[in-house]
């Protein structure tokens, strides 16, 4: 027997079915949109960087 995380079943209407993937997939959405926002509010236009930036800069 196999349990996939579509198995696992929070809530159901009519054909509305939140189930584990979903959950799960909302969770990660906004854990990555937090985490740029974080890295990203503090960046600076000016010729003057952080080292912090300046990684951000090389490996994106």
């Amino acid at each position: 027997m196999q349990i996939s995380p579509d198995h696992i079943v929070y809530w159901r209407h009519a054909f509305w079915i939140l189930n584990s993937t979903i959950v799960t997939t909302w969770v990660l959405i906004l854990a990555m949109a937090i985490g740029s926002w974080e890295i990203t509010r503090r960046l600076s236009t000016e010729p003057a960087i952080s080292r912090c930036q300046n990684l951000l800069e090389i490996l994106g």
